[in-house]
């Protein structure tokens, strides 16, 4: 085929279509590669909160954290109490849920832990004893976008 016949192909609607179908779809997959990073920002940025508020110490302990089990006594980002209060969507909690599961599950330095025979969430304070080194474990180790197309 000359490179004139090529042309006019090109500029026939139906090859255009074919085109625009194509760019279409990379356009989509851009944007939901966008999307999905911003929704792991935004879940990265309610773990910084809530790590902030659960270090919360007054009269010699900690607030919202059993001095004995170290069970999480308020409401998680992650949990169907928690979701709407740390501005995350009912799915993006749940995703968080099953990647800080597989956390637990698959590392030794988790800092939240998961007990799934009483369904409760639980603070490592012996590895975290301090907001200091709980903050540099977020740091280490966000929640990444692979992490989260796993999950999601």
């Amino acid at each position: 085929m000359k490179i004139t016949e090529r042309r006019i192909a090109v500029q026939d609607s139906k090859i255009r279509g074919g085109i625009a179908a194509r760019m279409g779809k990379f356009a989509r997959k851009v944007n939901k590669g966008a999307d999905t990073a911003a929704r792991v920002m935004l879940v990265n940025e309610a773990l910084h909160t809530f790590v902030d508020q659960l270090y919360l110490y007054e009269a010699g302990r900690f607030v919202y954290i059993d001095p004995v089990t170290w069970q999480i006594l308020t409401p998680c980002p992650w949990g169907s109490k928690g979701w709407k209060a740390s501005g995350l969507r009912r799915q993006e909690a749940r995703i968080l849920s099953k990647v800080l599961i597989d956390r637990d599950k698959s590392r030794d330095n988790a800092l939240f832990n998961y007990n799934g025979l009483a369904n409760t969430w639980h603070l490592d304070l012996q590895l975290y004893p301090g907001w200091f080194r709980a903050k540099a474990y977020l740091d280490s180790y966000p929640i990444k976008i692979d992490e989260w197309g796993k999950m999601a």
